[in-house]
């Protein structure tokens, strides 16, 4: 399996999410906030996570094989016109 080390911004909010912080993250687009996201949810396997959304397919696009390999953590989806989804 390909091993992605977090840039110094991607660290932090991992490190803030082990420390039990509750996170926001924006950015623009490209940014690597999808790939922040799965670091994150590599590094907190086994705790849950909700994941919020504009829309759905923002939220699909996030989880669509092949980045849905790897972490186990139960990762809640949740956009601001639909009801929770889990993954």
């Amino acid at each position: 399996m390909h091993v992605v080390r977090p840039t110094d911004e991607q660290q932090a909010v991992i490190d803030a999410a082990r420390a039990g912080q509750s996170l926001r993250v924006a950015a623009f687009a490209g940014a690597g906030k999808t790939a922040t996201l799965l670091l994150l949810a590599r590094a907190l396997e086994g705790r849950r996570v909700l994941y919020l959304s504009f829309t759905r397919a923002l939220a699909d696009e996030a989880f669509a094989p092949p980045k849905r390999r790897g972490p186990s953590c139960r990762i809640r989806r949740l956009t601001s016109r639909s009801r929770t989804t889990s993954t």
